[in-house]
């Protein structure tokens, strides 16, 4: 199974995280943006305050690539790939 997650690592003074799960198997990332809890989730409501747009235009955009990348391991049915080979951010 696939899923990803957006969170605030806070021991690593609130930078935001983004997590990759496939098959029980993970990869983290830190993604270099530091924030609080409280703005990621503005930012992943839907309706982000104008504080947060533009990180949350930037986040909306890995979504996508995300969710595409999601599409195309089931139907290549590679779905036992490692998550650390998979790439997103390129």
């Amino acid at each position: 199974m696939f899923t990803y997650k957006f969170y605030v690592k806070m021991s690593k003074n609130n930078t935001l995280m983004f997590r990759i799960t496939n098959n029980r198997k993970k990869a983290e990332l830190a993604l270099g943006f530091r924030i609080s809890e409280e703005e990621l989730t503005d930012i992943l409501s839907g309706s982000p305050g104008q504080k947060n747009r533009q990180l949350a235009s930037l986040v909306f955009i890995w979504q996508g690539k995300i969710e595409s990348i999601k599409l195309d391991l089931l139907k290549d049915m590679n779905a036992t790939q490692d998550p650390k080979e998979i790439k997103i951010f390129t």
